[in-house]
């Protein structure tokens, strides 16, 4: 491996670790309802209780795999 690839290497390992703990702080403050800055802008008029079931989930989940599945194999000519 080059030195560049080294350098790119040690950046990226230096970005991950400095955003690890301000990152963290806010999703803790996210998951735990706190106010955050972004709070006014993101929650008008949405509602914060989920509607549904786990099931209606999963078949969204499928359905949009599906797609997109069959969407991919189609264009790498994996399809019958």
């Amino acid at each position: 491996m080059t030195v560049n690839g080294w350098i790119q290497i040690a950046i990226f390992a230096a970005l991950v670790v400095a955003v690890v703990v301000p990152l963290g702080g806010y999703m803790a403050r996210v998951f735990a309802g706190e106010r955050i800055p972004l709070s006014p802008a993101t929650s008008r008029g949405i509602s914060t209780q989920f509607v549904g079931s786990w099931d209606s989930g999963n078949s969204v989940a499928f359905q949009f795999c599906a797609v997109c599945g069959s969407t991919f194999c189609e264009v790498e000519g994996f399809a019958t």
